[in-house]
Formats: structure tokens, C-alpha cells, sequence
């Protein structure tokens, strides 16, 4: 459950940075189509100023100026599409923790009543008693410590005196 909240929580950073390079991309969007909307200057002078400033050759500078920031807002888009690919990953990755965890339930579920169904078994046996009845009657009614994804009880016997 720690995994889960802890991938939600990157999820939701990335996220957030996604947006706020997304608010930059914009912010800088508008300074190359402000600053380079019909032949004007950034100072925002008149188009008659912007003739001067042509004329005086100032037209190079200024798309120089467009130029660097179009390849800012580019490096943006590549930066925002890597927090995308990694917010769609992570969300991939929650996706599947949950689908396990639900798929591990469902199983412990089945294990469960499996067991139950052995014990019903086992008590309902009215033939000659043998011992491994006993050992597989007590190994059913065990129990089972989930947590730990221990599916099956404990033997009695340690696994050294099996060798």
C-alpha cells in the first residue's frame, strides 16, 4: 500500500511540473508571437519605428532574438513530452500494483476456501483414521500469516530432518 501512495505522490509531482513547463511553453509562445507579430519590435513600438529599426538593421538582431526563443520553447516541448512519457508510465505502473493486488486477494480468497473445503473434507472422512489425516487436518487449520505472502502453513517437521 506504501508503493501505491508513494507512486501516487510522484505521479502527482510530475504532473505538476509537467503543468508548470506547459505555463512556461505559453509564456514563451507569446513573447516569439508578440515579438515577431507583423514586423513589430519587443518594446512594442509603433510599425513606424519598426521600419526605422529595419532600416537601421536592427531587423537581424530581433530574429536572432525569435530565433533563440523558438529554440527555448522547443527545448520546453521536449522537456514537457519526458514528463508526459513518465507520468504515462508511472500511471502504468499504479495500474498494475492495484491489478496485483487485487489478482493476490482474489487468489488468497480461493486459497481460503480451499483450506475450508479440505477441513470439511477431513472432518467428514469416517474411515480408518490414518495419521496423515491428523497432520493434514492440523497443516489446514493452521494459521496463515498473509502479510507476509506465506501461502502455506509451516510444516511440523523442519526441512533438515526431511533429508
Amino acid at each position: 500500500m506504501e508503493d501505491e501512495e508513494g507512486i501516487g505522490l510522484i505521479l502527482a509531482r510530475a504532473t505538476e511540473l509537467r503543468l508548470k513547463i506547459s505555463d512556461c511553453i505559453d509564456t514563451s509562445s507569446t513573447a516569439v508571437s508578440d515579438y515577431g507579430h507583423c514586423g513589430g519590435s519587443k518594446d512594442g513600438s509603433s510599425p513606424e519605428e519598426a521600419k526605422k529599426d529595419e532600416f537601421l538593421g536592427n531587423q537581424e538582431k530581433d530574429s536572432d532574438a525569435i530565433s533563440s526563443d523558438e529554440e527555448e520553447a522547443e527545448r520546453l516541448l521536449c522537456i514537457r513530452d519526458a514528463l508526459e512519457s513518465l507520468e504515462s508510465q508511472l500511471a502504468a505502473l499504479q495500474n498494475l500494483r492495484q491489478r496485483q493486488q487485487y489478482e493476490k486477494q482474489v487468489a488468497l480468497s480461493e486459497i481460503d476456501y480451499s483450506r475450508k473445503m479440505l477441513l470439511e473434507k477431513l472432518k467428514d472422512y469416517k474411515g480408518k483414521e490414518f495419521e496423515v489425516l491428523r497432520e493434514a487436518s492440523t497443516f489446514a487449520g493452521e494459521r496463515v500469516d498473509y502479510e507476509n505472502d506465506l501461502l502455506l502453513p509451516p510444516y511440523h517437521r523442519s526441512i533438515r530432518s526431511l533429508m
